[in-house]
Order: C-alpha cells, then sequence, then structure tokens
C-alpha cells in the first residue's frame, strides 16, 4: 500500500469543499488530474474512498479512516514547514545573555521584555552565573551576547557599542567631600567604600585611579543589592560609586551627593559582545534593537 500526503490533502478537500472541482482549484490542478489521482490512491488501497450517490461523493469507511488521518497529520505538516521557514530564514530561536556588571540588571530586563513581544518565536534567558565575567561564557559557547563595559580584544568577538555614562562618587549630605568639584584617589584613602561583590582588583573606579595610584581605601565593605549599598552611605557609614543613570532616582529622596572622580570626569562605554560569525537573523534583529533603544 503506497499513501502520500497529497492522497491525504485529496481526501480532506474533496470532503471539505464538496467536489472534484473545487479540490483541483484548491491543489492547483486540473478536475482530470484530480480524478486520476482518486483513482490512483483507490488503486493502491484496494478498495472504494469515496461512493457516487446522485452527483454527491460520500465517503466510504476507508475514506473516513483517510479524513481523520488528514484531519491529524495536515495541520502537523503546516506547522513543521512554518518552523522549518523560520529556522531557513532564521526567524525563531533562543538568545541566552548576561552581563558584567549587576546594575544592568537595573534597566536591561525591560528591553527583553519588549523585543519578546515583537518577536515571540525567541526565547531570552538571562544567566545569572555568567555575570561579572559573560565573556569566558560568551567564548566558550555557554551565552550568546554579553553586556559589557571593559572590552577585551579577541579575534573571535564583535562589539556593539550601546551607551556612555559617567560614574561618579557618592557621599552623604554634609560628607566634606560633598563640595569638592571633583575627586581624586587619594580622597579614598580614609574612606569605607562600599562596593559590589566584585572583587577590589575588577572594580572600575579601583583600576581606573586607585590601583594605578597604589592607594586602597581605609576600609572595603561589599554589598550584593543597590538599594542596601544606597542605604548604608544614606546613613552615614561610607561612599561608593555609581553611574549617574542609576543615581538619578535615589537623589529624590535620599539625602545624598554625586561628586565627579578625577578633573575630566570618569565615563565609560557600554557594549554588547557577540561571536564573529553569530549571523542568525533574529540574533541581529535583537543587536539592532538593543543599538536602537540607546541612539
Amino acid at each position: 500500500m503506497h499513501l502520500e500526503v497529497k492522497h491525504l490533502q485529496l481526501v480532506f478537500n474533496i470532503k471539505t469543499l464538496g467536489s472534484l472541482s473545487k479540490c483541483a482549484d484548491a491543489m492547483n490542478i486540473t478536475q482530470p488530474a484530480a480524478s486520476h489521482l482518486l483513482k490512483t490512491l483507490e488503486t493502491h488501497i484496494g478498495i472504494p474512498v469515496f461512493n457516487r450517490v446522485n452527483k454527491k461523493m460520500i465517503l466510504t469507511k476507508a475514506g473516513e479512516v483517510l479524513l481523520n488521518t488528514a484531519k491529524e497529520l495536515l495541520p502537523r505538516l503546516e506547522l513543521c514547514k512554518e518552523l522549518l521557514a523560520n529556522e531557513i530564514e532564521g526567524n525563531n530561536g533562543s538568545i541566552k545573555i548576561s552581563t558584567e556588571c549587576v546594575t544592568s540588571y537595573n534597566w536591561f530586563p525591560s528591553l527583553l521584555s519588549s523585543f519578546e513581544k515583537m518577536h515571540p518565536n525567541v526565547d531570552i534567558e538571562i544567566d545569572v552565573e555568567a555575570t561579572g565575567n559573560p565573556i569566558k561564557f560568551l567564548l566558550d559557547g555557554k551565552i550568546d551576547l554579553a553586556i559589557v563595559i571593559d572590552p577585551i580584544k579577541n579575534k573571535n568577538l564583535l562589539y556593539h557599542e550601546l551607551f556612555r555614562d559617567e560614574i561618579l562618587l557618592v557621599v552623604p549630605y554634609g560628607h566634606k567631600l560633598q563640595e569638592k568639584k571633583y575627586v581624586t584617589s587619594k580622597d579614598l584613602i580614609n574612606e569605607n567604600y562600599f562596593m559590589y561583590t566584585e572583587d577590589f582588583e575588577n572594580n572600575t573606579v579601583a583600576k581606573k585611579i586607585m590601583i594605578p595610584s597604589n592607594i586602597k581605601p581605609k576600609k572595603v565593605s561589599k554589598l550584593q543589592l543597590t538599594d542596601a549599598i544606597i542605604e548604608m552611605v544614606n546613613a552615614g557609614r561610607g561612599v561608593t560609586t555609581m553611574s549617574n543613570w542609576l543615581l538619578k532616582p535615589y537623589l529624590v529622596n535620599k539625602q545624598l551627593r554625586g561628586v565627579r572622580i578625577t578633573k575630566n570626569g570618569m565615563f565609560r562605554k557600554w557594549y554588547l559582545a557577540s561571536l564573529v560569525g553569530n549571523t542568525q537573523k533574529y540574533k541581529t534583529e535583537f543587536i539592532k534593537y538593543f543599538q536602537s533603544e540607546f541612539s
């Protein structure tokens, strides 16, 4: 017995549309071709599929079996074609993303949600484990994209610029440093410096001005949450450093001041890093979307 998809389509269309001529139109073939296909099907299975009664085509029991099979399989085949087409065109897949800086979690998850609404066939996952060292995870193939502020040269990496921000020293109201036009590494010698849980050597401000000057604050305190760090500084228990955009909401209700770091200020660029050759359409669209949000 030999059955093909076109046989199932034939039976389904005849039953649904009510005539062989309409079935032929739906299948984009001639009526004689449709009639021949039906005869070939009945010859293959050895019994009639339709009984001709008063010019009407009535399904036999064998025809009912074929119709039920068609109803089950044809939608699955169409879905399969759609999924394969999306894969070929690069319209659906998954993206794993992480960030070098924990403060990124204050803004980029909302962008992910917006992208997912526009691209429902793309599944996005945040890899928290890679936070702090996403480049290694990217090069190891464990994530697809990394948000970074300290790009390293590597022939396998591409960097897509997002935006530029300024890091400020955050002090409580009345602190001796609040009136200074800018601070240097020496101004931090006697301070309790609150930072996130990364090592001191990986802290942006430490790498930029303190370590090169061989200076370390009197005390370094680590906390994981931005709100906790802000409360500590607000209570006068130390100072911290923070991006201007991250600090801005806290200046409204907190007794805090932001002071420029170094005479020219301390600025940094944020990038979205990807692997060279990572050319799936949905990933390219994601990168373009991210960049457009900051343009």
